[in-house]
């Protein structure tokens, strides 16, 4: 196993988040060198010294596949339950969960998270945020979406309640193993603005672009949305 330093980088990125998970630090960035990695990534700010994480390319955006080679979700990330912890993931590939119920792209729980530049594909969800009902925030901003493998919601988000932005990002429902249900799926969460994205293929039973559930506090604005039965369901 390489030490870590940037002449001799470590071969895989849980060796990285463990490592750094070890040291007396509040931030920290991984950067990771263009390849890919066959991986089932694990981060748990619980009972930890870290607060705030970014993983990002080394150099290039879209130079790195983290491939979850059908084996859960990709990326699983846990929050703090005492204070508010953070991600952010951009500029990389993530691809092949496996088709049960709940396994994500990224799948992250009880913190505040952002992704954007990415491209998430052949998942049975893309993104599904979990949150508590405390002031966590999310942003996805400039994501392409798109080879679902299963008819579950692409971005599923609950129980959010703080500055949610979903915006400039294109996810298609077509093209996978099953047509996807919904789009964008919001539920038990306030305060979201989710505007400039294309959605399009969500068209079969009850299927729509955008599904709202018992939340408030949400702008709608500037998506072209497409092939889908319905725009938007409430």
């Amino acid at each position: 196993q390489n030490p870590g330093t940037q002449e001799e980088p470590f071969q895989h990125i849980q060796y990285a988040i463990d490592y750094i998970f070890n040291l007396e630090i509040e931030n920290a960035t991984i950067k990771i060198s263009e390849g890919e990695y066959f991986e089932n990534l694990d981060i748990n700010f619980y009972n930890e010294n870290l607060r705030n994480l970014i993983i990002e390319p080394d150099v290039n955006f879209n130079t790195v596949i983290i491939n979850g080679n059908y084996d859960g979700s990709v990326i699983s990330i846990l929050g703090n339950d005492e204070e508010v912890c953070s991600i952010a993931i951009t500029g990389m590939t993530i691809m092949n969960s496996d088709n049960n119920m709940y396994s994500s792209g990224i799948y992250a729980k009880e913190l505040d998270v952002e992704v954007y530049d990415c491209t998430i594909m052949e998942c049975n969800m893309f993104i599904r945020l979990i949150g508590d009902y405390r002031d966590f925030k999310a942003t996805i901003n400039n994501n392409n979406f798109f080879q679902q493998t299963s008819a579950e919601e692409a971005i599923y988000i609950e129980k959010y309640n703080s500055e949610i932005t979903i915006s400039e990002n294109t996810l298609n429902g077509d093209g996978g193993v099953i047509a996807a249900e919904y789009g964008i799926y919001i539920e038990n969460s306030s305060n979201l603005n989710i505007a400039q994205n294309v959605i399009s293929d969500y068209s079969d039973y009850t299927d729509a672009a955008i599904h709202i559930e018992e939340s408030s506090r949400i702008v709608i604005s500037d998506n072209d949305m497409f092939y889908c039965k319905d725009a938007i369901s409430l």
